[in-house]
């Protein structure tokens, strides 16, 4: 039986609309106007540590001339100067627009005294605060990607008793120390560094009990044992202490 083709030329104009409709909505979604005199200005991307104004205060300089004299990789330029932003495009819209789209940094740790280790591998120095919350990273200098590698092992591994990772330390001869977030350092000497970890979670702590409340090192470098020192303050220290200078 011979089977007829349907008529291509009749159905292609409906789909061709809606096609050009959702091409337009996807291009444009998320825009942000501002208006800057005769120029209309759009600034698209989520933003959580700049603001459209500061986006727009560093490409008003480049806004003055005509649409197809504007100066793109100018503008590019003072935008991407803020240290929070990881992607910047600059396009013309016609008949007057300019649209600049941005991307900022994914912050996933700290790193020595000012920077902040984004996803992607790069540091950069914001100019205000370093977000709170993250962990602290220190090492010999391109030393991050290393360190950066090990965090998601490391809190798998400390997570089921309770523990998360404040800081992770290489030192220049490769000796990796831990510190938990109640203040405790884990001395992980050079080799088998999960496998220790794991160790004091699973034996170290709890045969240590209440003596990790106040200790301020655990060394796990020990084949077949561990080794507790030191004091460290404690949140209620510090209370008592605030207590008896009021």
């Amino acid at each position: 039986m011979k089977r007829h083709s349907p008529d291509i030329r009749r159905l292609w104009p409906v789909p061709a609309a809606l096609l050009l409709l959702g091409l337009a909505a996807c291009t444009w979604q998320g825009l942000r106007q501002h208006d800057e005199g005769p120029r209309r200005l759009y600034v698209a991307g989520e933003l959580s540590h700049v603001s459209d104004r500061a986006v727009v205060e560093a490409a008003r300089p480049h806004l003055g001339a005509d649409f197809f004299d504007l100066d793109l990789d100018a503008i590019r330029d003072a935008v991407a100067a803020e240290p929070w932003l990881a992607v910047v495009q600059v396009h013309r819209r016609w008949p007057d627009g300019l649209v600049i789209r941005v991307r900022e940094h994914r912050p996933v740790a700290l790193w020595g005294e000012d920077a902040v280790l984004a996803a992607d591998g790069s540091l950069f120095v914001p100019r205000g605060p370093r977000p709170e919350g993250l962990p602290r990273l220190v090492g010999p200098e391109g030393s991050q990607a290393r360190l950066r590698a090990r965090l998601p092992e490391l809190r798998e591994i400390l997570a089921p008793a309770g523990h998360g990772v404040a800081a992770l330390g290489l030192d220049p001869r490769g000796a990796w120390r831990l510190e938990l977030d109640n203040g405790l350092e884990l001395r992980l000497g050079r080799t088998d560094i999960e496998t220790r970890v794991r160790r004091f979670v699973e034996h170290a702590a709890p045969a240590l009990g209440e003596r990790l409340q106040r200790a301020a090192y655990v060394d796990m470098r020990y084949g077949d044992g561990f080794a507790v020192g030191g004091l460290r303050d404690t949140d209620t220290d510090r209370e008592s202490e605030n207590e008896q200078a009021a």
